[in-house]
This record gives C-alpha cells, structure tokens and sequence, in this order.
C-alpha cells in the first residue's frame, strides 16, 4: 500500500521500461501529465479508480486534507503476447 499524505505533490517524471497502473483505495488523487501535442492536462482519480499512466510525464497530487492510499501494478513489457500463459498456467490439485 503507498500514500500520498495531503497536500503533497509528487515530482514530475516518466518511466521508459515499465508500465504503472494505479488503483486508488482510499481518497482521491489530481492526476497531471503531458499528452502528445506536449500540452498539460489533468484530471481526478478517486476510490476505485485505476490510472494507467503508459510512458507519459505525469505527476500526482493529493490536494485535499485526507491521506489518499493507492496500490501500485508496475509490469515490464517485451512486446512478447503472454495471453495463452496467463490464461493456462493453472495447476488442479486434489485434497
């Protein structure tokens, strides 16, 4: 579980080799980040919502009076399709 305590601001930054998705659990987040024509945007995340951030500079800000909590899913792709593995790889066990 990770927090942002109220009115913090993350740094902004950008990952090259993994992909994050957050879930927000508790609270609400502003979410900030530069789309492909380089112009800001932003938007909320709260309870329940996932952000996928993709290769974007992005920040996140809690700019209320209450900690927000997150979980963060961090995967690094190499472009290979592991549909049939994820679907497969289940082991039956008898007791």
């Amino acid at each position: 579980m990770n927090n942002i305590m109220p009115h913090t601001i993350q740094e902004w930054h950008f990952h090259e080799k993994i992909d994050e998705n957050i879930l927000i659990t508790k609270g609400k987040l502003l979410c900030r980040y530069i789309d492909g024509s380089g112009t800001e945007k932003s938007c909320y995340a709260a309870k329940n919502d996932i952000v996928r951030v993709h290769s974007s500079v992005h920040t996140f800000e809690n700019d209320t009076d209450e900690i927000t909590e997150f979980v963060v899913f961090r995967y690094v792709t190499d472009g290979t399709n592991k549909r049939e593995l994820i679907k497969c790889d289940k082991t039956v066990v008898s007791r």
